[in-house]
């Protein structure tokens, strides 16, 4: 009967491995969905090698990690080049990260992803990202889909550098890190609540008091087993 002593706690622990697994499971099918201007009503506004649109935006959300742009690429007769360069605003030199892309010609509704390094610090941060298009010939260039009544906040769209009402179709993804998912899940839990409800506090106590209460729980069934092998040894 020696081995049960040791056997116990090796179960103990394998139960808390599949409860840390699936609390792992949770958070990693937990995501966010995209922000910015969606598909819709618009016209499509020519990029070629001697002019740029641009969008600002604010991060929705830490850990910014991708930009998609919807384009028109009938015009183009050859594969394009396209290039974002993502910027903290209009007119500024420093360039945060550039991407190119090469366009397939002949697509009238299309989507550009640019991936980025996921930012963690991002949300709130107003960025500004501009177009290119430098080896497109006037009328043989990309056009991106633009909406000039789109009214999402915080953002406008930039013609040659200056702004213009609306926005581009475009739509900015995230990528959070285990500690920003739990923070958005809290966010979630509180969201729309009042009072202690609809604090993140109180959901934090409550899986401290839950993680509490199972650990002495599981200590009684061990101490208890534990000691019956004890008296009958």
């Amino acid at each position: 009967m020696k081995g049960r002593p040791i056997y116990l706690p090796g179960l103990l622990l394998i139960w808390l491995l599949v409860l840390a697994l699936a609390t792992k499971s949770v958070l990693d099918h937990l995501t966010v969905p995209p922000w910015g201007n969606p598909m819709g009503e618009a016209r499509s506004v020519e990029l070629n090698a001697g002019s740029q649109i641009g969008q600002s935006f604010v991060a929705a959300l830490p850990g910014l990690s991708a930009i998609e742009v919807t384009l028109d690429t009938t015009a183009l007769a050859t594969p394009q080049r396209l290039v974002l360069r993502l910027k903290e605003a209009p007119g500024t030199a420093v360039t945060l990260a550039a991407r190119t892309l090469e366009l397939a010609p002949n697509v009238p509704a299309t989507t550009a992803r640019f991936e980025l390094a996921p930012m963690s610090d991002a949300k709130g941060r107003a960025f500004y990202f501009v177009l290119q298009a430098p080896g497109a010939l006037p009328g043989q260039g990309p056009a991106a889909y633009y909406s000039p009544g789109a009214t999402t906040e915080g953002s406008s769209a930039y013609f040659n550098g200056q702004p213009v009402p609306g926005d581009l179709q475009f739509l900015t993804y995230y990528r959070l890190g285990a500690g920003q998912k739990v923070a958005l899940l809290l966010d979630r839990l509180a969201q729309g609540r009042t009072g202690l409800l609809g604090t993140k506090g109180f959901y934090v106590g409550l899986g401290m008091a839950y993680a509490t209460f199972l650990l002495l729980f599981l200590w009684r069934v061990a101490h208890a087993v534990l000691g019956q092998e004890a008296s009958s040894a």
